[in-house]
């Protein structure tokens, strides 16, 4: 599988976890005039600690972002990919309401659900609901490990880890 969705690290962690269920998506200047909608069922998550904030996750998930922030990286160059999920459901929020109704079932604070939902021209929030989120990936169930970029920047290449090196 070479495909990712990229999320921040602690709602991935999440994820994985069975602590969230679902992704929620604003989608931003790069969705197009479509707006977000994802591109494929099955998929990656690509964790990342970039524009991650501890405060916008509830108190259970703060403590634990505290434990990931002391847990070092793979290396400067390379992401652990651990988890893949397969998607149940995608929909569009029309209201704050639906929005807050999923209270419980992921780790962001009401607020930043708030402020997301009304952000930009278009009040509104994507769902995503994982059927299966897993160690590894829907397909094959082992630890993936992916350079963030190759020297020129342009684009992400795919390793395996091979008995058990990597």
């Amino acid at each position: 599988m070479r495909v990712a969705f990229k999320e921040w690290e602690i709602v991935v962690d999440a994820l994985g976890r069975g602590d969230q269920i679902l992704l929620l998506r604003k989608g931003g200047i790069h969705e197009g005039r479509g707006g977000f909608r994802p591109e494929h069922q099955r998929f990656l998550l690509f964790p990342t600690r970039y524009h991650q904030q501890r405060e916008c996750v509830v108190a259970s998930a703060q403590a634990r972002f505290d434990e990931m922030l002391q847990q070092r990286p793979v290396s400067a160059e390379m992401v652990r990919v651990e988890f893949g999920a397969e998607l149940a459901e995608a929909r569009r929020l029309e209201t704050l309401s639906q929005a807050k109704a999923l209270h419980g079932q992921h780790i962001w604070r009401d607020e930043v659900i708030e402020r997301r939902f009304d952000w930009g021209k278009d009040p509104a929030i994507h769902v995503l609901v994982s059927v299966d989120s897993c160690r590894g990936t829907p397909d094959d169930h082992g630890l993936r490990r992916l350079p963030i970029l190759d020297k020129t920047g342009a684009r992400y290449r795919h390793e395996r880890r091979q008995n058990g090196i990597g």
